[in-house]
């Protein structure tokens, strides 16, 4: 099996999705299922349905909206989770589920529903240099561990499941990392860092390529793969967001399509004594069926508020 050169900058938020090598006659690339709701105390695993070592988004119903939703107007909400998976091919039980038509997720935008602010100075920062600016072996995106301070630094969790190109099944790799408050770089409004924990057997394999052993302490190390989550605010109409212009904040990163991403589920954590994510301080808002609020997180080019999916570019 190879291991794909700069592999794994993988993706954290849904909402704008756009596919690569995708022409736009094709159909069938999308996203499959979608959910960004806001949990109370207590209902961190709220809207995941776990396949052992996977998972997958699951709308809730009324009765756990009921029972795990957050709704409390002018408050911090406990877990905001945003988890998506696109379309794919096989059974993701079995690890045998690979995107359709051979595409890739390369770009996601989350624009965040009025009401909803994000307050990076409220928890302490992780510089960039501690998080980690240089990879650990050039040419891999292979890192170190952050040297950010834990738990003040820590606002959050990803998981995300991965397909590995070549592999023998199961081809389907999951994945899980810390998401850091770091120190955002002029421009920003806000930016945190993904640390997903890669797994030994797959970079051991890779650098073996190149080493064949002679390196057993480059070779063996524990590497983490790193995204960048940069934050900012709609100030105007902007037609590659909302285009509504109304002082939103909004998140991006762009995605190394090397191993194609199956899911991913980001959980923030919005409270002081958990390590305050950001103070999240929801509108009064929430779906008829007073369900955990679905509204919370809008689609890039979508107008509905209840629960509307990310869109293909």
């Amino acid at each position: 099996m190879r291991f794909p050169v700069r592999c794994l900058l993988l993706v954290v938020l849904a909402a704008s999705i756009i596919a690569a090598s995708a022409p736009a006659a094709q159909a069938g690339f999308g996203v499959e299922k979608f959910v960004a709701v806001d949990c109370s105390e207590g209902f961190e695993g709220c809207a995941e349905k776990p396949f052992g070592p996977f998972s997958e988004p699951k709308e809730p119903n009324e009765a756990e909206a009921i029972a795990e939703g957050f709704t409390q107007a002018g408050g911090h909400v406990p877990f905001g989770v945003t988890d998506f998976k696109v379309n794919t091919e096989g059974e993701l039980s079995k690890g045998e589920q690979k995107p359709v038509e051979g595409k890739a997720v390369t770009h996601i935008r989350t624009d965040v529903a009025p009401g909803l602010a994000t307050s990076p100075a409220a928890v302490p920062q992780c510089p960039q240099e501690e998080f980690g600016t240089k990879e650990a072996v050039p040419g891999t995106g292979f890192y170190l561990a952050p040297k950010c301070s834990e738990p003040e630094t820590v606002i959050g969790v990803n998981k995300a499941t991965v397909y590995v190109p070549g592999a023998p099944p199961p081809a389907d790799v999951p994945l899980e990392g810390k998401v850091y408050n770091l120190v955002q770089r002029e421009g920003l409004a806000s930016e945190f860092g993904v640390a997903l924990k890669l797994p030994k057997k797959l970079t051991e394999e890779f650098l073996f390529q190149f080493f064949k052993g002679s390196k057993p302490a480059i070779e063996k190390e524990q590497y983490f793969a790193h995204s960048l989550i940069e934050g900012n605010v709609e100030w105007g109409k902007e037609e590659k967001g909302t285009n509504q212009g109304d002082y939103h904040d909004y998140f991006e990163i762009n995605v190394s399509p090397a191993l194609p991403l199956i899911s991913s589920r980001l959980v923030n954590y919005g409270r002081s004594g958990r390590t305050l994510a950001s103070s999240l301080t929801p509108a009064a808002t929430s779906s008829p069926s007073n369900r955990p609020s679905l509204s919370r997180r809008r689609p890039r080019r979508t107008t509905s508020r209840t629960g509307s999916r990310p869109n293909l570019a």
